[in-house]
């Protein structure tokens, strides 16, 4: 084993010196103050410091067969106001560590192919978002795109990761293991078939995905997804993008969750005008089940997050950049329950992001959640400084 890994560290550096590493680091600090039901006095403050760093090596010239990693170490700080109770976490996680390779077939076709921990979302980006240990490839055409990938869930952070089981819960971790704790085992596979610009500048995307529980972990069952996806111009500066996801377990019940979006792109400072809609089915006899997701994603950030189920919301939001480096947003969104369509609340989001220079930048985002239910009220502010070396 000594003499593997001494070659190996041999054909690395002797790869580095003829092909070249490329490394870099980022060090960031995320403030975030959250008030919930509107007890200003009770607000919750949470401080996160991140230092993290990358490498990728080159084995050819043109950079088309790799290994890259990434990893980071975070400090959580976290108490109330009027509290004496303070929290602190520490946490390590490597978010890539991959093999790559980019392999041309002809003057119109490729292969692209990734081995080993790499970040990989759906196509619909409402039922999967997170890294994955495993496989992927993708075989891309004039006018068909190919994707297939498999992979396991059991060895990532779940202090890092939101894995949601079939029942809508997220795995919470246990804050008294440090740096590292392992995520739910899950195998997740996927296969997908896109035809872009297939008719009139139209893209249709086919997509299957499952997750299936291993061990323990199985008595949660299975999910399995079907997605179709529409999108393409409408009008010149007009785009449309369609969805639609059903879920089942054990194909004796069905959930559906569909997406839409209308976005105007008026070629004035990069501004984007957009009317969005999204459905995630709930309970409902004799109809629909909840829909529910593989990653637990924030739809609407409430005392209580919600998250794609039981769900439906419409709004506008729209971003502008005045100057070369600050871009600003502005969204509004009613929200209902989705089993009724009883009315749940509106959220008001903005977002301003400043890079001062290129290697230093800032984020603020502000959302407020008034929700039907003053208890499940909340708005949170957060402020995210950056430097990258």
């Amino acid at each position: 084993m000594k003499k593997l890994l001494a070659a190996l560290t041999a054909v690395l550096l002797c790869s580095g010196f003829a092909f070249g590493i490329e490394y870099g680091g980022m060090l960031d600090n995320t403030a975030t103050f959250k008030e919930s039901a509107n007890k200003w006095d009770k607000m919750r403050i949470n401080d996160a410091t991140t230092l993290s760093a990358n490498l990728r090596q080159s084995f050819n010239d043109d950079g088309t067969f790799y290994f890259a990693t990434e990893g980071f170490i975070r400090y959580n700080f976290a108490t109330s106001l009027g509290s004496s109770d303070m929290q602190h976490q520490f946490i390590a996680d490597l978010s890539l560590l991959k093999i790559g390779a980019s392999i041309k077939m002809g003057s119109s076709s490729s292969l692209i192919l990734s081995v080993g921990r790499f970040l990989t979302t759906d196509a619909t980006q409402i039922v999967f978002a997170q890294p994955l240990d495993g496989i992927q490839a993708q075989f891309r055409l004039s006018r068909v795109n190919i994707q297939a990938m498999a992979g396991y869930t059991g060895l990532l952070n779940k202090k890092t990761t939101a894995l949601m089981n079939a029942e809508g819960t997220i795995y919470g971790s246990d804050s008294s293991k440090i740096l590292y704790e392992l995520s739910a085992p899950y195998v997740v596979a996927e296969a997908a078939i896109s035809l872009p610009y297939i008719l009139f500048n139209q893209t249709v995307a086919l997509e299957v995905m499952g997750a299936f529980g291993i061990g323990d972990e199985a008595q949660f069952g299975n999910r399995m997804y079907a997605s179709l996806i529409l999108n393409g111009p409408l009008a010149k500066s007009l785009f449309y993008r369609l969805s639609t996801t059903f879920e089942t377990t054990d194909f004796s019940t069905l959930a559906n969750a569909t997406n839409f979006m209308l976005a105007f792109y008026p070629n004035f400072k990069s501004t984007q005008l957009a009317l969005s809609a999204t459905y995630a089915s709930a309970d409902n006899e004799g109809g629909l089940s909840k829909f529910t997701g593989i990653t637990a994603l924030g739809a609407v950030q409430g005392a209580t997050v919600l998250g794609y189920s039981s769900i439906f919301k419409a709004g506008l939001s729209g971003s502008i950049k005045p100057v070369n480096n600050l871009l600003l947003g502005l969204g509004v969104d009613a929200v209902f329950n989705s089993g009724d369509f009883s009315y749940s609340g509106l959220q008001i989001s903005g977002n301003a992001k400043y890079q001062l220079f290129s290697d230093i930048g800032f984020v603020l985002n502000a959302s407020t959640y008034i929700a039907q239910e003053v208890a499940k009220s909340a708005t949170t502010i957060t402020l995210k400084a950056t430097i990258s070396f």
